[in-house]
Order: C-alpha cells, then structure tokens, then sequence
C-alpha cells in the first residue's frame, strides 16, 4: 500500500484544487515500513482556470496561457518507458474493462478500453494520487479512450523528470498534436476543450455558476469541508502534536462544515442532473474521509451526505476509479499512526457489496498476476523461499475459489470454504506409518497450512483497490480469503 507521514497529508489538509502528486508513497508496492509519501503543489491562477473550465472553448488557446502546457515538437519521451509489467510487481494487470457499463453484480468497466487511444495518461503506480483520480475520473465520465503509463514515485524515471517540469502526476500526453499537459486542473481543462461531445460542465448557466461557486468555496478555498474533516481525523493540524482534549471543538467546526456544504450534496450530483467537475475534484477526498471518519472518529459522513453518494456510486465511470474502506483506512493507518490506546478499531464500513461480478473480476485478477503475487509473498509475508510452491497452490485455491463463486448468486458469494490443500492426515493414513513417520507427516501438513495461512492473510490485507483492482473486486476477494482462512485448520 502507499503513502507516508511525510507529506502527503497536505494534500488532504490544504485542501487546494491544483494537483499533482510526487512523492515516494504512490509508487511501486513495497512492504509497509517503506513508505515515502506524496505532495501537492497548487496549479497557477486556479480561480480563472476554474473559471475557464465551465466554457467549452473552441479555439486555439495561446502557449502564454498555458502554464502547465507545452508541446512536443522535437522532444518527446524515451522510447525506453518504465512501465509497469505483471512480471515486476504483484496484482497489477487489471482484467480488462470492456463493457462500458455496470453489469448486473456491479462490475466496473471501462467505456474507452476498446478503442485506439486520443492520449497517454501518466499516473502513480499504486493508484492512490487523488489528483490522478480526478483525471481518471473525468476520462472515463467523458468516455475519452486512453492509455496509462505507471510511474514509479519512489523512483521516478529519468525520462518522465525530463519529460515534467514538476516531476509530478498526472499528466497527459494527446496523441493529437503531442501537447503535454501537467497539473490535474489543467488536463480537465484541456479535457473539457478537445472533447466537447461529452460534457463536464453544465449547459444551464445557473448550474455553472453553482458549479463554480462550490469549486471556489470547497475545493479551492483554504478551510474546506475535507480540510476541516482531516483535522477533526488525525486531531489537529498536520504537523501538530495530537491533542485530544480538541477533539469536541473540532468536531463542532465539522459540524458546521458539513451544514455548510450540504445543499450541494442533498440532491445528487452537485451541479444539475448529472456529473461535473465539482464532482469529479471533490469526489476523491470526500470518498477516503468518508471511510476514515466513520472508522477512526465514529463520524458518518457518507450518511449525511448519502444523495451525492448514491448517485455518484450509480455512475460506471466512478465504479472503474473509487477505491473501497478498507483500502483507505489502511492507508490512513500507516500515514498516521496509532497510538497503543488506539489499535483496537471497528472494521470498515461495508457499503461496497460482495457480488459475483466482483468475485469474477478478483479471481482473473488474480490468476493473470499469479506468479508475481507468489514472489511477493516470498519475498513479505515471512514465508521461507522454499515454501513457493505451497504458496502458489493456496493462491490458487483461492482464484478457484473465487470463480466458482462467480456462478453463484449474491448471497452466496463470500460464503465458499474451500478445503485446505495439506489437510491433517486421516487416522487411515497415520495406521499405515511408523510412529515417527507419522508425526512427520502430521508435522509437515500442518507447516505447510501455516504457511498457506500467512499467504493469504497477507494478500488479503496487500490488495488495494483501485490499484489491483475495482473496489467491487477487492471486496469480494477480502471476502473469499477470510472464508478460506477459516477452513485452513
């Protein structure tokens, strides 16, 4: 999993709409202790680029302008691009995403993946960047066909620190004309001008400037909704010492936050009957506060706030990008901390269903990343190199496990208990052996359990949607490995 206490907190906390993310923390998976974090650097003029961005604009826009744009006319990118493969790191090839729609069992897929792509879209390995989010978000909202280039931020590439003046993600390189565009609210912007047929921005006038006037006050302004909740979350300001007595005081200012904010969320999509762009720059960090707070804090946030969820969750395009609780909440962990007095929390909020769209997804995910999954658990879980082989056939069990229960219905999902594979020798067979072969055999079945136990313990916690896979897929596989683990012994 991703992220660190060394700065990536800010960009939750300042609440700024630019974006960009740079640090070590979004970068390849590593074990827990190895974090580095992620930063924020505001975009230039942000007020009248939010402005610009509720006109679609039909004309060629000066280089001026533009402060995050240039063209590539006779310098581009290495041709030597290091991507991301399935061979380097565990559970990375995402099944395909072709249908364009939710299925029956809540499936996400991609509207673009089947079409030549119109642009590179450079993003953090591990899927965590919210600024990444926001751009991802709005590609599949306008169903803009796309491909992605992985970029390791703990250790980022020479060719994309040449390539991106700030060295951050996003950024975006269209096919078109080979003009590079960095900071998330600049690519919505120049998302919005090159592909006009599906909109992010109201037609109705009113509704734009609703849409900029919520922009302005909760995604550009400094005490935001997000900002305040971040603060009521880790109890202070990000690099304070905690302090718990101000716990009610910042609780009240949420309060107030949230009442302030909530005609915005109480009929849906922010701005009109469908998505926009106050939309898709708040969805990201309301999505992971509202997992933290109700875990950390007892704080519902998702229930006062539950008609933009809904309809939020209804879309395809944000099924394909939302990551889920449990995936949050474990980064929050390791970002902040916890205190002994604090280790004891309520699981994560269960409002992602178990569906046997989610277990298909998980289980092919799975086998498509099998042997790098094995080398990770190798490599992290404590297990000893020579135990691969075991480690490979319980990983396999559980993709088993999982595709069968694909055919099921949604009740059923989740409640598979496949067999151990090393179960306890029968009385029959120990009859048969000397007492010492015996205890040998007894000995080494059940090693090799306890080695098929921390496997999938491990890579059940090691899942991170959206970066393996969808929210709806990482919760069925969560599922699947806590019901195997209980048929182990």
């Amino acid at each position: 999993l991703v992220m660190s206490p060394s700065s990536c907190s800010k960009v939750l906390l300042r609440g700024g709409g630019g974006g960009g993310c740079g640090g070590g923390g979004c970068g390849r998976i590593r074990p827990a202790s190895s974090f580095s974090g992620c930063h924020h650097q505001p975009s230039l003029s942000r007020r009248s680029l939010y402005r610009s961005l509720s006109r679609s604009v039909s004309r060629s826009v000066s280089s001026s302008l533009k402060v995050s744009r240039v063209v590539l006319a006779s310098v581009s990118a290495s041709p030597a691009y290091e991507t991301r493969g399935p061979e380097s790191v565990p559970s990375t090839q995402r099944v395909p995403l072709t249908t364009g729609v939710l299925d029956d069992n809540h499936s996400a897929s991609s509207s673009s993946s089947t079409q030549p792509p119109l642009l590179k879209f450079y993003r953090d390995t591990n899927a965590w960047c919210p600024f990444c989010e926001r751009v991802w978000l709005a590609l599949e909202a306008k169903q803009i066909p796309y491909e992605c280039e992985f970029v390791d931020l703990r250790n980022k590439p020479k060719w994309f620190t040449d390539m991106v003046p700030t060295g951050l993600v996003p950024a975006a390189r269209f096919n078109s004309d080979d003009a590079l565009v960095w900071e998330s609210a600049d690519i919505l912007r120049e998302l919005e001008e090159r592909f006009p047929d599906v909109k992010l921005t109201p037609d109705d006038e009113e509704a734009t400037q609703y849409m900029n006037e919520f922009i302005e006050k909760e995604v550009e302004a400094k005490d935001t909704l997000t900002a305040i909740g971040y603060r009521y979350l880790i109890g202070g300001a990000f690099g304070e010492e905690r302090d718990p007595s101000k716990l009610p005081e910042l609780k009240e200012a949420l309060d107030e936050a949230v009442e302030r904010a909530k005609p915005y969320f109480d009929h849906g999509f922010i701005a009109g009957n469908q998505i926009s762009l106050a939309d898709v720059m708040i969805a990201p960090a309301i999505e992971r506060l509202a997992a933290n707070l109700v875990t950390f804090r007892g704080y519902d946030l998702r229930e006062k706030l539950a008609p933009w969820f809904d309809a939020m969750e209804e879309l395809p395009a944000y099924g394909a990008v939302m990551g889920d609780p449990e995936t949050h909440n474990t980064v929050v962990r390791q970002l902040f901390g916890l205190k002994k007095d604090e280790a004891h929390l309520p699981p994560p909020p269960q409002y992602i269903p178990v569906t046997p769209g989610g277990a298909e997804e998980a289980g092919q995910c799975l086998k498509n990343n099998l042997d790098a999954v094995v080398a990770d658990a190798v490599k992290n879980s404590g297990v000893s190199e020579e135990d691969a082989d075991v480690v490979r056939v319980y990983l396999q069990t559980l993709a088993d496990s999982l595709n069968f229960s694909s055919f099921l219905d949604s009740d059923g999902v989740g409640s598979v208990r496949p067999m151990s594979p090393h179960p306890r020798p029968s009385m029959q067979e120990l009859k048969e052996l000397d007492d010492e072969a015996a205890e040998a055999a007894v000995k080494l079945a059940a090693r090799k359990r306890a080695v098929g136990a921390a496997t999938i313990a491990f890579v059940r916690n090691r899942v991170s949607a959206p970066r393996d896979m969808s929210a709806h897929a990482a919760v069925a596989f969560r599922a699947a490995a806590d019901s195997f683990l209980t048929s182990i012994y």
